[in-house]
C-alpha cells in the first residue's frame, strides 16, 4: 500500500510518501519515495475591449483589471499585467494591447484587447472684440485670426472660422459674430465676439458750460441749444441733442454731459460740457430724548439712532445725512443727570442744521448691576432711584427645601475685594417673600455665601453655605422691626448684624469662612412660596472697602455699632455749580467734625473742615479747587461729613463754562 495516491494544487512540489509491503504471513516492511507533483497547465487568459477618454490635458488611462474578463486558473492567479495603461493624444483610436496572466506556479498565458482612445473634449474657444473701420467706399473687413484670442486644445486645432468677415455701412455699430474652433479629432466649440463697425466722418461739435439751479422741489433743467456753442458741418446739421436735460438732488455738483451733433448723412460727433447743479436748501432736523440705562457698565456709547428723530427730519433732496455730535460717551458717574447732546445734520450737498437731545442717564450707580440670569432664577427685575433707593423683584424664585443646596433669588450686586461691609435698610417686602443682603463667592446657585434677610412680618432669616453645592445652614427668628441689615468682612471672619435705627447694631451671627479675595455683595429677594412675585425696597445702601482709599461711595449714611446720638445734616446749594457753592452743616450736638471732598476714585482732593464744632448750623464756601488752590476739572465729586462714628455723604457736580 502507498500512504497517498491522489494529489492537488496544494501539493505541487516534492512529497515524501511511504510504501508498505506485507507478506502472506503478515510480516511487513516499508520504504519511502518522493512523489513530485507538477502544474504545467497555463491559466485561461480572457480579455475584454475598453475605451479610454482623454481629459482636458490630453491624458487618459486604464488598468489590467479593467481589461481582465474573468481570467482563471485551477491553482490560482498570481498576477495580471497590461502592456500599456497610459495614453495621450498620439494614440487616439484603436490600440491593441496584451494582457499577461501568470498563475501561482509560474505558468503564463496572454490575450489581446482593443483599447479605444477617444478625445471628446472640445477645444477652448476664446474670442476678443475687434473694431472694423469702414473705408471711403463704406467697406471693411476682419479675419478669424483677429478675433481668435489664443484658443487652444490639448490634441491640436485643425481650423478656426468666423461667421462673417466683410462689413458695410448697414452694419455700423456692434455685430455679434461667432468664432468656430475645430480640433484635430473633430470636436467643435464656439465663442462670440463683438465686431464694432465704425464710420468716423463726423461734424464739428462745439460745447459751452452752463449752471442749473434746483427749485424748491429739487428739480432743474437746461437744453441742447443752451449748451451748443455754434457747432457746424459742411453738409449741414440734422440734429443736436444733449445726453441729459433734467436734473435732481442726486446730481448736485459737476455733471459731465454729452452734446451729440448729427449731420444729414448720419455721421455724428460729440463734445462734453460741465453742467453745474446747485442745491442751497438746508434740511430740517429733529432730535429724540433717549434714556441710557447702566447695569454695571463704566460707560456707554451714544448711538446716533437713539438721538436722531430720522422719521421727522427732512430735506428737499431726500434723507441722505452726514451726522456729527458733540458727545460720544456717557459714564455711570452721570447717573440721574440730563446730558445735552448736539446733533449736526448735513445733507448730501453741505447744507447744515442742528438740534439738541437731552440724554437721561438712568440705571444703577457705578459698579452696581443686576444679573439678568439671577442666581438660579432668571426672573429678577431691579431698579434704582435717587437719592439711594433700590428696588428688586423676583418671580417664582423659590426652593421649598429649608436647607437648600441651590439658591433661587434675584440679585443686585457689586464687587467687593478685601475687607469691607455692606449696609442696607429694607423698607418694604411685598408678595410673601424675603429681601435682604448677601455676600457670595459667585452667582452659581450652589456657591459659598452668607446672607441675611427679613420678610417684612417680623421674621429674620440668616443663611450660610460653607461648601460649594452643600446645604445652606439656615435659621429663622423674630425680627421685631430690625430692618437695618449689615454684613462685615475682616479677613475670613464674616459678621452679620441688624438694627432698628441703623445706629445701634445687634450681632446676628459670626462665621469663619475662607472665601476668595473678591466677592459679589449686594441685595437679594426670593419667594416664600412657589408662586407670585416678591418685591424688596432698599434704602441707605452703603458699600465700603476697608482695604483701599477707593470707596464705592453711595448717598446715605455709614455708621458703626458704637455710634450714638442724633445724626448731623448736610446740604449743598447750588448743586450743580460753576464757580462757588455753599455747603451747610447742621450739628445736633457739639462734637469733632471733618468735611472732605473726594473724587470718584475715592481720593481726597480738599479738606474743608477739621475741628470741634458746637451745636448749630455752619456754612462753608467751596470754589471747586483742590487743597493747593488749583482748579479741579468739571465732573462729579463727593462731600463727606464725618463726626466720630457717624458719616454722611452727598454727591456734588462741578460744571465749567
Amino acid at each position: 500500500t502507498l500512504s497517498q495516491t491522489s494529489f492537488g494544487c496544494s501539493e505541487v512540489g516534492d512529497n515524501t510518501e511511504t510504501l508498505t509491503v506485507t507478506d502472506v504471513n503478515g510480516n511487513a516492511s516499508t520504504c519511502t519515495a518522493t512523489v513530485t507533483v507538477e502544474d504545467n497547465v497555463a491559466p485561461n487568459a480572457l480579455c475584454q475591449d475598453v475605451t479610454v477618454q482623454l481629459d482636458a490635458n490630453g491624458n487618459g488611462s486604464t488598468s489590467a483589471a479593467a481589461v481582465d474578463n474573468s481570467s482563471s486558473d485551477a491553482c490560482g492567479i498570481a498576477s495580471v499585467t497590461l502592456s500599456q495603461t497610459s495614453f495621450d493624444c498620439s494614440e487616439v483610436g484603436d490600440n491593441t494591447e496584451t494582457l499577461t496572466v501568470t498563475d501561482v506556479n509560474g505558468n503564463a498565458s496572454t490575450c489581446t484587447a482593443t483599447v479605444t482612445v477617444e478625445d471628446n473634449v472640445a477645444p477652448n474657444a476664446l474670442c476678443q472684440d475687434v473694431t472694423v473701420q469702414l473705408d471711403a467706399n463704406g467697406n471693411g473687413s476682419t479675419s478669424a485670426a483677429a478675433v481668435d484670442n489664443s484658443s487652444s486644445d490639448a490634441c491640436g486645432i485643425a481650423s478656426v472660422t468666423l461667421s462673417q468677415t466683410s462689413f458695410d455701412c448697414s452694419e455700423v455699430g456692434d455685430n455679434t459674430e461667432t468664432l468656430t474652433v475645430t480640433d484635430v479629432n473633430d470636436n467643435v466649440s464656439t465663442c462670440t465676439a463683438t465686431v464694432t463697425v465704425e464710420d468716423n466722418v463726423a461734424p464739428n461739435a462745439l460745447c459751452q458750460e452752463v449752471t442749473v439751479q434746483l427749485d424748491a422741489n429739487g428739480n432743474g433743467s437746461t437744453s441742447a441749444a443752451a449748451v451748443d456753442n455754434s457747432s457746424s458741418d459742411a453738409c449741414g446739421i440734422a440734429s443736436v441733442t444733449l445726453s441729459q436735460t433734467s436734473f435732481g438732488c442726486s446730481e448736485v455738483g459737476d455733471n459731465t454731459e454729452t452734446l451729440t451733433v448729427t449731420d444729414v448723412n448720419g455721421n455724428s460727433s460729440f463734445c462734453t460740457a460741465n453742467i453745474t447743479v446747485e442745491d442751497n436748501v438746508a434740511p430740517i432736523v429733529n432730535c429724540l430724548n433717549p434714556t441710557y440705562t447702566f447695569n454695571g457698565e463704566a460707560s456707554l456709547d451714544i448711538e446716533i439712532a437713539d438721538i436722531w428723530d430720522e422719521a421727522n427730519s427732512t430735506d428737499n433732496c431726500g434723507e441722505v445725512f452726514y451726522l456729527k455730535q458733540s458727545t460720544l460717551e456717557v459714564t455711570c458717574e452721570q447717573l440721574g443727570a440730563s446730558i445735552p447732546v448736539t446733533l449736526t445734520v448735513e445733507d448730501a450737498h453741505g447744507n447744515a442744521a442742528t438740534c439738541t437731545a437731552a440724554v437721561t442717564i438712568a440705571g444703577f450707580p457705578c459698579g452696581w448691576m443686576i444679573d439678568p440670569a439671577g442666581v438660579g432664577c432668571a426672573a429678577g427685575q431691579g431698579s434704582y432711584s435717587q437719592p439711594n433707593v433700590f428696588t428688586l423683584s423676583s418671580e417664582g424664585c423659590y426652593d421649598p427645601a429649608y436647607y437648600r443646596a441651590n439658591d433661587q433669588q434675584g440679585f443686585i450686586q457689586h464687587e467687593l475685594c478685601g475687607d469691607g461691609e455692606i449696609i442696607a435698610q429694607v423698607t418694604g417686602v411685598t408678595g410673601g417673600g424675603w429681601a435682604g443682603i448677601a455676600v457670595r463667592e459667585s452667582n452659581a446657585p450652589g456657591a459659598r455665601m452668607i446672607q441675611l434677610m427679613i420678610n417684612g412680618q417680623n421674621l429674620t432669616r440668616r443663611e450660610a453655605r460653607v461648601s460649594p453645592n452643600a446645604p445652606a445652614y439656615a435659621h429663622t427668628f423674630q425680627t421685631q422691626g430690625r430692618n437695618w441689615l449689615r454684613i462685615r468682612r475682616v479677613g475670613n471672619q464674616f459678621s452679620a448684624y441688624h438694627s432698628l435705627d441703623g445706629t445701634n447694631w445687634q450681632t446676628v451671627f459670626s462665621i469663619y469662612l475662607p472665601l476668595s479675595d473678591c466677592l459679589h455683595v449686594g441685595l437679594i429677594t426670593m419667594n416664600g412660596n412657589g408662586t407670585g412675585a416678591v418685591t424688596g425696597t432698599f434704602e441707605h445702601v452703603t458699600l465700603t472697602n476697608s482695604n483701599s482709599s477707593s470707596l464705592s461711595i453711595m448717598p446715605g449714611v455709614v455708621q458703626n455699632e458704637t455710634a450714638r446720638g442724633p445724626l448731623p445734616k448736610l446740604s449743598i446749594s447750588p448743586n450743580p455749580f460753576a464757580s462757588h457753592t455753599r455747603i451747610t452743616l447742621t450739628m445736633p450736638e457739639a462734637r469733632m467734625a471733618t468735611v472732605d471732598i473726594f473724587n470718584l476714585q475715592g481720593q481726597l482732593v480738599h479738606q474743608l473742615q477739621d475741628g470741634y464744632l458746637d451745636a448749630g448750623s455752619y456754612h462753608i464756601e467751596w470754589d471747586g479747587s483742590d487743597q493747593q488752590g488749583r482748579s479741579l476739572p468739571a465732573g462729579m465729586y463727593w462731600v463727606r461729613l464725618q463726626t466720630g462714628g457717624q458719616q454722611v455723604s452727598q454727591k456734588i457736580i462741578l460744571q465749567r463754562h
